[in-house]
């Protein structure tokens, strides 16, 4: 017999909710995502977030970490090359997305010669190169905050090193 999953009900009405906002407020919404475009809020945030975590993650985990795009064994080399990359990949991603967007809902012309699908390919290019940075992110922060439970359990060595 299944056994009935509590913690799946406030997640089903966080989605809910906001569903029924983006239905409610559809018009807003847009104009609200356009703002935080073509100010470049969304660009600055990103960028900032993901520079904090990987400066702290190179100086905390240092060039151990698999997380890290590049790693060359020499942790200030790893650091430019790793903030460039994230931040180039970061920067470029919310330009075109914002292009891209403004191009598909707005019909302000940025790419001259893209058509349709070659938008919403665009769009989807951006999501996935925005979706790689924060799981790179997210995989760099839990190594910052939490220790690596199977390498405390099992070798009291490596314990030592990780502490």
């Amino acid at each position: 017999m299944q056994h009935f999953d509590k913690g799946s009900i406030p997640l089903f009405l966080f989605v809910a909710t906001l569903a029924t906002i983006a239905y409610l407020f559809d018009d807003e919404l847009m104009i609200f995502i356009r703002f935080i475009l073509e100010e470049g809020h969304l660009n600055n945030i990103l960028v900032l977030v993901v520079c904090i975590v990987v400066i702290t993650h190179v100086i905390k985990v240092q060039s151990k970490s698999s997380a890290l795009m590049l790693k060359s064994g020499y942790t200030v080399f790893d650091l430019v090359l790793n903030l460039v990359t994230y931040y180039s990949v970061t920067s470029t991603a919310c330009s075109l997305l914002e292009g891209a967007y403004l191009q598909k809902f707005y019909e302000i012309e940025y790419f001259t010669k893209f058509k349709e699908i070659d938008i919403n390919v665009l769009l989807g290019v951006c999501a996935l190169l925005l979706w790689y940075v924060l799981l790179h992110a997210y995989k760099m922060s839990q190594e910052i905050f939490f220790k690596p439970s199977h390498i405390t359990a099992t070798n009291p060595q490596l314990q030592q090193e990780v502490l």
